[in-house]
């Protein structure tokens, strides 16, 4: 039986089980390198940041009382052919592998993008080789065409993880309905919505230019099957509470 599952807002006594979990070789397998206590520090705060000024963003898992990783939606930082957008990601300590932990995290925060924040897509990215994170996004109900998979241009040309695979998450393909129960801090969150009609893949638009909230972005600078429409950043939510984060 998968334990309580809830994501939160971060809060300051998350930070040791947060830099400890980045410097576990295993779990940081397939990012390029382990992230050192000042690295750590400085992706809660804007971790924490984040949600403090949008909203929504990487949340917090809660496992009985206990900090047991993260999840959530987040911004790619560099530009492909599939941004701009929205990805969901996550990373857990490893004491909370194999336990549909991540599972029923990663249901709360898609809930959250296609209930509460109007998205039309989700995406999702990893390295070719980290089997583990792709057999989840399968079970999510992501699904994968070679024809979108990239070389990750934040990594050096001969890389073994720069290859990366792409998979998709329509929302009218994601069967999964909440109890209430479930929604939890996050349903809190819900006035952080695309007054728009939103954008498909990602949810983050950084490549667009401008990250004021409300702004308007010019269709121009939409990828080609996006040009009819004009979406306005989420406003900022009222709590505080990317890397592939997985």
């Amino acid at each position: 039986m998968t334990p309580s599952v809830k994501l939160r807002s971060w809060r300051e006594e998350d930070f040791v089980p947060f830099a400890a979990m980045n410097a576990d070789p295993e779990v940081m397998q397939y990012f390029p390198r382990l992230l050192t206590e000042e690295e750590s520090r400085a992706t809660f705060e804007r971790f924490r940041d984040g949600i403090a000024q949008r909203g929504w963003g990487l949340w917090a898992v809660e496992v009985e009382g206990q900090f047991a990783g993260f999840t959530g939606l987040s911004e790619p930082k560099f530009t492909a052919h599939f941004t701009p957008c929205i990805e969901i990601g996550w990373r857990l300590h490893r004491a909370y592998w194999g336990r549909s932990i991540a599972y029923a995290a990663a249901q709360q925060a898609i809930h959250d993008a296609f209930h509460q924040r109007r998205l039309n897509q989700l995406v999702s990215f990893t390295a070719v080789l980290n089997h583990r994170s792709r057999r989840l996004m399968e079970r999510l109900g992501f699904t994968h065409d070679p024809c979108d998979d990239f070389l990750h241009p934040a990594l050096e040309e001969n890389h073994p993880l720069r290859p990366h695979v792409l998979y998709r998450l329509a929302k009218n393909n994601h069967p999964v309905r909440l109890h209430s129960s479930q929604c939890t801090e996050v349903r809190d969150l819900r006035n952080a919505t695309y007054p728009c009609s939103p954008i498909s893949a990602r949810m983050f638009i950084t490549a667009l230019g401008t990250k004021e909230p409300g702004s308007t972005y010019s269709g121009s600078l939409l990828p080609s099957a996006l040009r009819s429409e004009q979406c306005a950043l989420p406003p900022a939510g009222p709590m505080a509470s990317s890397v592939g984060a997985r």
